[in-house]
């Protein structure tokens, strides 16, 4: 699902799901090599990944068990995993009027 090319049209960007456990993985153009990219456990749902426009991280929502969606960054080389947004700390502003 969600396929994108990379900035430099050499790597494809994509969603697979295996039972209730979504992944990013990216495609090699030339050998047509497969790369994991993230290592999900439990129900997790990834949607709209979008490569950094430098191309060495990717953007994408994701939610938990918990059912919250937040917006996160990964490095692809170090897997390294950003939390931009957090829905917990959002709903509770709203609730309060905040």
């Amino acid at each position: 699902n969600y396929p994108k090319f990379s900035p430099d049209g050499k790597s494809i960007l994509f969603v697979a799901h295996k039972n209730s456990t979504s992944q990013l993985y990216t495609m090699n153009m030339n050998s047509n090599k497969i790369k994991q990219i993230t290592n999900n456990q439990g129900d997790v749902q990834i949607i709209t990944p979008n490569w950094k426009p430098d191309g060495k991280a990717i953007a994408f929502a994701m939610s938990g068990e918990d059912g919250q969606m937040d917006i996160y960054v990964i490095d692809i080389q170090s897997r390294a995993l950003k939390l931009i947004t957090e829905s917990a700390v959002g709903v509770a502003l709203i609730s309060t009027g905040n």
